[in-house]
C-alpha cells in the first residue's frame, strides 16, 4: 500500500497531485499479460478453426434469418386481425368517454 502525502491546505494542489499519481501509475491493460488479440492472432493460422468458425457463423445466420421470417410474419397477422380490432375498440372508447363528459359538463 502507498503511503499518500499529507493534504495541502490548497485543495487544487491535491487534486493536481492526485492526477499526477494517476499518471505515473503503471497501467496493464491485461491482468495476465496476454491479450485477448494476441490470442486470436496465433489461432488465425489454423484453416480447421477458421472454417470451424465460419460454419458456427453461418448456421447461426440461418436461425437468425428463421426467426426474423417468423417474426414479420406475425407481424403481418397482428396487423391484419388485432391491430384493427384493437383501433375500433380504442375509437368506440375514446368516443363513449368523450360523450360522457360532454354529458356530465352539460355541453350537450
Amino acid at each position: 500500500m502507498v503511503d499518500r502525502p499529507q493534504s495541502s491546505r490548497d485543495p487544487v494542489q491535491d487534486v493536481l497531485a492526485e492526477i499526477q499519481e494517476v499518471i505515473d501509475a503503471p497501467h496493464l491493460p491485461f491482468p495476465d499479460g496476454n491479450p485477448l488479440w494476441q490470442t486470436d492472432v496465433k489461432r488465425a493460422g489454423d484453416d480447421g478453426a477458421t472454417d470451424a468458425r465460419v460454419a458456427e457463423l453461418e448456421e447461426l445466420i440461418e436461425y437468425v434469418q428463421q426467426d426474423i421470417a417468423e417474426i414479420k410474419t406475425d407481424l403481418e397477422i397482428l396487423k391484419r386481425s388485432d391491430l384493427h380490432l384493437a383501433l375500433m375498440v380504442g375509437l368506440v372508447v375514446a368516443i363513449a368517454v368523450a360523450a360522457l363528459l360532454a354529458k356530465v359538463f352539460h355541453w350537450l
